[in-house]
């Protein structure tokens, strides 16, 4: 998971950066932002049912979204595709501890089996 986490932020960082067009890359990107930065967060986490991860994964997702746009609307700096560049980046730099050593996570309602 934290590949595939890896390479969706690369190909929206190094699309979005250079505004490359592709078929697919709104879905992609759309699919980045709802699930891929806060997957990269969640997975930290242990949770007892996958359902929760993936609704944590989800919401932490929307939220930092949220974060970043009001973020860019209260410093009058708007600028989407600059935001979006750099967000899949720092999720891509994000998805590399996972991948570097399994990423240890913090158990949160029972155990998974």
């Amino acid at each position: 998971m934290a590949a595939g986490a890896l390479v969706v932020s690369l190909i929206v960082a190094v699309g979005t950066g250079f505004d490359l067009q592709y078929p697919g890359r709104a879905v992609v990107t759309v699919g980045f932002a709802l699930i891929v930065p806060g997957w990269i967060c969640a997975a930290y986490v242990r949770f007892a049912e996958r359902l929760v991860e993936i609704t944590a994964a989800i919401c932490l997702s929307i939220s930092m979204g949220i974060i970043v746009a009001l973020g860019q609307v209260g410093l009058h700096a708007w600028n989407p595709r600059f935001a979006v560049s750099a967000w899949a980046a720092l999720a891509a730099a994000g998805a590399v501890p996972h991948l570097r050593r399994g990423a240890s996570r913090i158990t949160v309602g029972g155990s998974r089996r």
